[in-house]
């Protein structure tokens, strides 16, 4: 479902909806020119479908961490905008930009901040550093809002398979299908912020940390022991829940799912009438009877 690698996000993302938050990194072409802050935003949008109070409430929850204040809104709208004298007959105000446009690219959250709001070690070298990197952070002291909107849906929407994906896609930066048992030992040992001995003989019961392991072994290794990523999960509540609230989460996810749902459908449908066209063609065309 995930593939352990970072993919910039790309306008095309608009018309490919991810059945979970880590899908839309996989397999996309890359951009032939710089995004900016405004298009990835926008793609973001239209991807996790939010709406302009959703996307107030994330802007919100980025300037309360930063210790920013708010751009009023209803202030924004209260500005009128001249029109050209060309077109004073239309009476309505130009559409006013929104904060995070106005200022959204300027404005920025220190990482320091953003653990301090979750009570998380600031400097671990470790998984949560890698939730930013993930989504390609261009500082990592300190992060914009589009770097943030897209860390805290990415994170916010994994499911059980794709953390232990990233897990691996932390380890295994030269991409190369396996890890030390050192590397997973001393992933679990910044997770948990204390020593790594009590993990040592569920990953390496051999006592050997330079032996390697790949994907499956990881995946059965926290499948057998959940509560190695206990942490992550619990980081991954609290998130959901500071940040629009667990209802907020839920329905987004079954409202993505189901559209997911509908899709691939649709997509099985086009496939096998396909099949059936391309068939009938072959038959026509060697005749009947030699088919």
């Amino acid at each position: 479902m995930f593939s352990a690698q970072k993919i910039r996000l790309d306008s095309a993302l608009i018309s490919h909806r991810p059945t979970r938050a880590i899908n839309f990194r996989r397999d996309m072409p890359s951009t032939p020119y710089k995004l900016t802050d405004a298009d990835r935003i926008k793609a973001l949008e239209s991807m996790f479908l939010l709406t302009e109070k959703e996307m107030n409430n994330f802007y919100r929850a980025f300037c309360h961490m930063a210790k920013r204040k708010v751009q009023s809104q209803r202030k924004s709208r209260s500005k009128r905008i001249e029109r050209p004298a060309s077109s004073s007959a239309d009476k309505s105000p130009l559409k006013p930009s929104r904060p995070w446009e106005d200022n959204g690219s300027n404005a920025t959250l220190t990482l320091k901040a953003f653990f301090s709001a979750f009570n998380l070690p600031n400097e671990n070298g470790g998984f949560y550093d890698a939730i930013f990197e993930l989504v390609g952070i261009k500082n990592f002291h300190s992060m914009t809002f589009c770097e943030f909107l897209d860390g805290i849906l990415t994170y916010g929407f994994f499911s059980n398979e794709d953390m232990i994906k990233f897990v691996f896609f932390i380890l295994d930066k030269n991409k190369e299908g396996n890890v030390s048992s050192r590397q997973l030992l001393r992933l679990l040992e910044s997770l948990h912020c204390k020593n790594a001995q009590m993990f040592k003989q569920v990953v390496c019961p051999l006592e050997d940390e330079t032996s390697s392991i790949d994907y499956e072994m990881v995946r059965q290794i926290i499948a057998d022991h959940p509560f190695m990523l206990e942490p992550a999960f619990r980081l991954q509540t609290t998130l959901r829940r500071r940040i629009l609230g667990e209802k907020f989460w839920r329905k987004k996810q079954c409202r993505l799912s189901n559209i997911d749902e509908e899709r691939e459908q649709k997509r099985l449908q086009e496939e096998r009438r396909l099949n059936r066209e391309r068939e009938y063609n072959i038959r026509a065309e060697v005749g009947w009877i030699s088919y």
